[in-house]
């Protein structure tokens, strides 16, 4: 797992994909614009961004496919009926779209 708070880096790419393939988790805050990649299990990435400063609210997961330029929404961690979404995909439209944002912005 590694965390980045700034855009990835084409070296740094070329890492991620040699240790995850071209499909993997994210934990993303979308708050301050973080992401966590290559998490087992997305709560892993979540301990990580907590320990940085991030809100448990702001925190969602989901996965990127480089190959096919796409993000997903999908993941346990996004199941929190105190906050209204009691799905594995993000339902909100807003908290939708500031994920896939942050991740196009981290990698594409």
């Amino acid at each position: 797992m590694k965390l980045f708070k700034e855009k990835i880096g084409e070296k740094e790419l070329v890492e991620l994909k040699k240790t995850f393939g071209s499909y993997f988790k994210v934990t993303v805050d979308i708050e301050n614009g973080w992401i966590v990649v290559g998490c087992k299990l997305h709560v892993d990435g979540e301990t990580i961004l907590v320990a940085e400063g991030s809100n448990y609210k702001d925190i969602w997961g989901g996965a990127v496919d480089l190959k096919r330029k796409q993000v997903e929404t999908l993941a346990v961690l996004n199941l929190r009926a105190s906050q209204g979404n009691d799905s594995m995909d993000i339902l909100d439209p807003v908290i939708r779209e500031r994920f896939i944002v942050v991740v196009k912005r981290m990698f594409f």
